[in-house]
């Protein structure tokens, strides 16, 4: 999933660009960090020295790996939902997880984790819900610098949105 998740957002900021459609993706994955090509896991590095940082913060690359895929995804518009069918506690997965749920909220979308088998249905039909609430504004801003804080209002309504946008 990390190594297409960038494009697949690339595809539907296009649709949106070009259309007045609702455009929202939705990742399920049971991907756990351990299956991607790229080796994230961070071995200790001196068996014999227990100060070795490798040994205390063993997720590092984890996080760097979904820090740059956050900073990459701060320019997508299209909300994205990520539902992960297998949940797994140990550190590593814990980093990924939590770099997939920041990647997710940036777009104002979601990641849910799902413990159990009986889980799975509800997540699915809980991020059906919001794609099918989701809508898309296009709002034409005078560039003034790299990114842009939005507020809107509305006469009663509650709105969720995101506040604060890269400029392309």
């Amino acid at each position: 999933m990390l190594n297409c998740i960038e494009r697949v957002e690339a595809i539907a900021d296009a649709m949106l660009a070009k259309s007045a459609v609702r455009v929202g993706v939705l990742f399920i994955s049971d991907a756990t960090i351990q299956n991607y090509r790229q080796d994230l896991i961070n071995p200790a590095i001196n068996l014999s020295d227990s100060n070795d940082l490798s040994r205390r913060f063993p997720e590092q690359l984890v996080q760097n790996a979904m820090s740059g895929l956050e900073q990459r995804m701060a320019r997508a518009l299209a909300p994205l939902f990520v539902v992960q069918l297998s949940y797994q506690t140990d550190r590593w997965n814990e980093a990924y997880y939590d770099g997939l749920r920041t990647v997710a909220e940036n777009t104002m979308g979601e990641a849910l984790f799902c413990a159990t088998r009986g889980a799975i249905a509800d997540s699915v039909d809980h991020c059906f819900l919001r794609l099918r609430q989701h809508y898309s504004a296009a709002i034409h801003i005078p560039k003034q610098g790299k990114t842009v804080d939005i507020e809107i209002h509305s006469n009663g309504l509650r709105l969720l949105y995101r506040s604060r946008f890269v400029l392309r």
